[in-house]
């Protein structure tokens, strides 16, 4: 009680204070604002937000815990985890403000929850002018092109945000268009993820060709899309560059055909990059799968590749098999669910198999692999990586 009636004081003084808000209307349809903003949003949404994260303090006040402190706690943390919540589009506006007065939250998580654009275009809006939040993951929600273009506005600005995930939502051509665009003249987005989303050829040529002059990102998900060729041989065309820095490329499950799986096998050859291509799930054939193995004779630094559910026949594996015997760097490898013969599958388990174990480096920079007989210091550290890089003793791992 003694709590309690200290909060009640406390917002009491500050509306002497004039910290908040008046109001001309009559006593019933008052609005009392929460005294941490300066344009805050009403103790109703706030008590709404936090019946749905719960009270991350206070816990020893009656009837729940008092929202002053509760909501002071979020403006003063490092990390939120705000997954699975069930935040709607009113929610994210009150998280805005949170990030907006926050001077140290760096990692948000609000993933699988119900934002839509409206809260999205809120978060983006506050993160204009913040130097501060470097990690925000958005995946599982309900955004669609209008969030994505809004999100897009805030990268033209934003110096400060490092990684992004939008995986799982409905975001398009115009969506796509748009952060394409912004991935041309941001300098500091390292990884984005936009796999499970509506986005075809005319998003993902925006997207491809802001590779070809992006000098910071270095992983790029767009698995699950609707991209085909035009999009693969964009890309390939864009990281043919030595200025490119990408190392994680996941195109997987699009509608990928030979003429986009023979760009990017031709890529592969002059790239000293990408460390790990995944292309699964596609239709590149033979012809792709022939253009990848020779990259695989001369590519010093790809150590995992996915080739599965491609329709590729014994020509492709018998090729794949033959470079596989020359190229030592590989050691995750997998071809499972095509259409070669059991001979041709022998012979790409015989190029594989007794392979000598090698460390494999993490190239996700922010999530490394864990296991092996310990970590090892990482050569060239990305000097924006918010953990620290790593090595892995890795032994060779495939699916054939």
């Amino acid at each position: 009680m003694l709590q309690t009636a200290a909060c009640l004081l406390t917002v009491a003084a500050l509306a002497m204070q004039g910290v908040l808000e008046p109001s001309q209307a009559p006593p019933e349809e008052t609005v009392t604002r929460h005294p941490v903003y300066s344009s805050a949003p009403s103790v109703e949404a706030v008590q709404k937000l936090m019946s749905k994260v719960g009270a991350s303090c206070c816990t020893s006040h009656e009837e729940g815990g008092c929202i002053e402190c509760t909501l002071e706690t979020a403006v003063n943390s490092s990390r939120i985890e705000w997954g699975e919540k069930g935040l709607d589009d009113d929610d994210a506006k009150v998280v805005a403000h949170v990030i907006k007065n926050s001077p140290l939250l760096m990692i948000l998580h609000l993933g699988a929850n119900a934002i839509g654009d409206q809260g999205a275009a809120a978060i983006a809006e506050v993160l204009k002018a913040n130097t501060v939040l470097g990690i925000l993951q958005l995946q599982e929600n309900k955004i669609a092109d209008a969030g994505a273009i809004a999100f897009a506005e805030m990268l033209h600005v934003n110096t400060r945000l490092r990684i992004l995930s939008f995986n799982s939502n409905s975001i398009g051509d115009a969506g796509g268009v748009a952060i394409g665009q912004a991935l041309g003249v941001n300098p500091k987005i390292s990884k984005i993820e936009l796999n499970y989303n509506q986005i075809g050829d005319t998003g993902g040529v925006a997207i491809a060709k802001a590779l070809g002059v992006n000098a910071v990102l270095r992983v790029l998900h767009l698995g699950h899309n609707k991209v085909g060729d035009a999009t693969a041989k964009t890309i390939a065309d864009s990281l043919r560059g030595n200025s490119t820095v990408l190392r994680v490329l996941y195109i997987s499950t699009n509608s990928i055909g030979p003429e986009g799986g023979a760009a990017i096998g031709e890529m592969m050859r002059v790239n000293v990059e990408m460390q790990d291509l995944n292309i699964a799930s596609n239709e590149i054939g033979d012809a792709g799968a022939v253009a990848i193995a020779g990259a695989l004779r001369v590519n010093p630094v790809m150590y995992k590749l996915s080739l599965r559910l491609n329709g590729i026949h014994d020509a492709g594996a018998n090729a794949i098999a033959e470079a596989l015997a020359v190229n030592k760097v590989l050691v995750e490898f997998y071809c499972g669910g095509n259409r070669y013969s059991k001979d041709a599958k022998q012979k790409l388990k015989d190029a594989v198999e007794g392979r000598p174990d090698r460390e494999g480096r993490p190239v996700d920079p922010y999530s490394p692999t864990s296991g092996g007989r310990g970590k090892v210091p990482f050569n060239e550290p990305h000097p924006d990586a918010l953990p620290a890089l790593s090595l892995i003793e890795r032994t060779v791992q495939h699916d054939l």
